[in-house]
């Protein structure tokens, strides 16, 4: 990987826009799309006028952004519209039912839906499809909106590197140079810093649920989905990457009815005083239950893209067809004054549309329309309600990712995100491995994405690790396992949060309720890998 010497004055200046994002967001209330316009402007001028980036390199990566903006678009109009055409035909109302049905505990039901519901997606699918279905499940349980947001951006985070069948981790394995056995290593390491992020979250939704006493009354269920999932994913690192995340996931699920059914849950318990729950709405149990749909009629769509995610990327067969048209751009070769250069690349970042999480959420939207439709289950105008859904919470979002993701190219292409790590390695220096996690979350935040957050410092932790000797698979683990951390705290996902919830807007309130866990858990990371590097 290229060094090159920056001075401390060009390090801190890569910090203004990433902390120009927090400011805004957090110290003056600014929703993301406002936030990330700014602090896009300002990546421009640090990389202007202190990387000596000129403007047609910021052109070129400007356009590498909107490119790479587009892959995650094309996920996330289809989510969104799988949650349009699901909501217009009442089948949260069934699915809520349902759940409340396993089990009268409310507790059992959030931590079914917000984390181990939203484990399962991120499993097979990711890119913020889990926020996007599950908040306005728990909205309909009787959450507030920014709690409901809450709840599956902390269930997701510890499948990001090896959910969507390892996708992440699969972007790491190709940056690295490294054995077998040390990469064998490094999933097992990410897999039990994981475990703890985990362990976490289950902990950590009882605790805002109702405190201690929430915690004592879960932390039965917790202990065992944790073994399975976590415990799950430790085992299967070594065997399998790609489902050892959406596997321990499945059974998780399985697990949850029969808790409902142990005399641990089965007999009803709430907290009407938690701060989660939205005292003022009729909750669940008051509902008048006018649904036509059975459980299972209900999350047919669901069904749908379960079925055909598993069949396209697990037969080998079926993933090479679909696979075989692909969509990209070239771009040519940019280089600071600096001497910071990006190659040439003849293909830059292809979309593979057949095998896209935004395919299978298409497909499974459309199905799942035409089925409700045969049930009966839309007035004359659900039609036009679905679309005016869509537009109305997509293309605010779509324009703030666009934003968002050109800064992230902006600031990789003219050396800020380089020059980030370098200085936090130099400040940090024997102590370094407290930071690596921070590392990998700070790329999760500027980029939106796990995976992108380990093809652009998977590289330079590995040089770090060289460099400091430690042990380069455990400071690889946390550069993976702080990216999946970043997820809760990625704006984009925030955005498709506050977007399904129906208060785009809000990102700043939400960001305020996950980060203290997000840094507490990053920290303990941190905590870990310099004890064990």
């Amino acid at each position: 990987m290229m060094q090159i010497d920056y001075t401390p004055m060009m390090c801190l200046m890569a910090a203004v826009p990433v902390a120009l994002m927090f400011l805004l967001m957090l110290g003056c209330h600014w929703g993301v799309s406002g936030a990330a316009a700014v602090s896009m402007l300002a990546s421009v001028a640090v990389g202007v006028f202190f990387y000596r980036a000129e403007l047609p390199l910021i052109s070129v990566e400007a356009a590498k952004g909107i490119w790479s903006a587009l892959g995650i678009l094309i996920v996330i109009w289809p989510a969104i519209l799988i949650y349009e055409v699901t909501a217009q035909a009442g089948a949260f109302d069934a699915i809520r039912s349902a759940i409340a049905h396993v089990s009268p505990n409310r507790l059992l039901q959030i931590l079914a839906i917000g984390w181990i519901f939203a484990s399962f997606l991120q499993g097979v699918t990711g890119f913020g499809v889990p926020v996007a279905v599950i908040a306005p499940l728990l909205m309909a349980m009787g959450l507030r909106p920014v709690w409901a947001i809450v709840v599956p951006l902390l269930g997701q985070a510890w499948g990001n590197t090896f959910g969507t069948l390892a996708a992440a981790w699969d972007a790491l394995a190709q940056q690295v140079s490294l054995d077998a056995a040390v990469l064998s290593r490094t999933a097992l390491w990410a897999a039990v810093f994981l475990f703890v992020v985990n362990l976490l979250t289950g902990i950590f939704i009882c605790l805002i649920y109702g405190g201690a006493t929430a915690v004592k009354k879960g932390l039965p269920a917790v202990l065992l989905v944790s073994i399975i999932q976590g415990g799950g994913e430790v085992l299967l690192s070594q065997y399998n990457t790609a489902l050892c995340c959406f596997l321990p996931s499945c059974l998780s699920l399985c697990a949850v009815f029969v808790l409902g059914r142990t005399q641990l849950y089965r007999e009803p318990w709430s907290l009407a005083a938690s701060p989660m729950m939205d005292t003022s709405a009729p909750q669940p149990e008051q509902r008048a239950t006018t649904h036509k749909l059975t459980f299972h009629q209900a999350i047919l769509p669901y069904y749908v893209l379960t079925v055909l995610t598993l069949a396209v990327l697990l037969i080998p067969p079926v993933h090479t067809y679909f696979g075989s048209c692909s969509v990209s751009l070239s771009f040519g070769q940019t280089r600071t004054a600096l001497g910071l250069v990006d190659e040439a690349v003849e293909h830059f970042s292809p979309i593979v549309p057949f095998t896209n999480s935004g395919f299978f959420l298409l497909v499974a939207a459309v199905t799942g329309y035409v089925f409700f439709c045969r049930k009966g289950c839309y007035c004359r105008d659900s039609a036009q309600k679905i679309l005016n859904g869509l537009l109305h919470k997509a293309i605010p979002a779509s324009v703030s990712i666009i934003t968002l993701v050109v800064m992230a190219r902006i600031m990789s292409g003219s050396g800020q995100i380089l020059a980030l790590a370098q200085g936090t390695a130099a400040i940090a220096g024997g102590i370094y491995s407290i930071l690596a996690p921070f590392v990998g979350m700070l790329g999760t935040f500027v980029t939106g994405s796990n995976v992108s957050s380990n093809v652009l410092f998977s590289q330079f932790q590995q040089g770090i690790s060289d460099i400091l000797g430690k042990d380069t698979a455990i400071i690889l683990a946390a550069q993976t396992a702080g990216a999946s951390l970043g997820s809760i705290i990625s704006p984009s996902k925030l955005i498709l949060g506050t977007t399904a919830a129906g208060i785009i807007g809000q990102e700043d309130d939400v960001l305020k309720k996950v980060l203290p866990f997000t840094l507490i858990s990053c920290l303990l990371l941190g905590a870990l890998t310099q004890l064990l590097a």
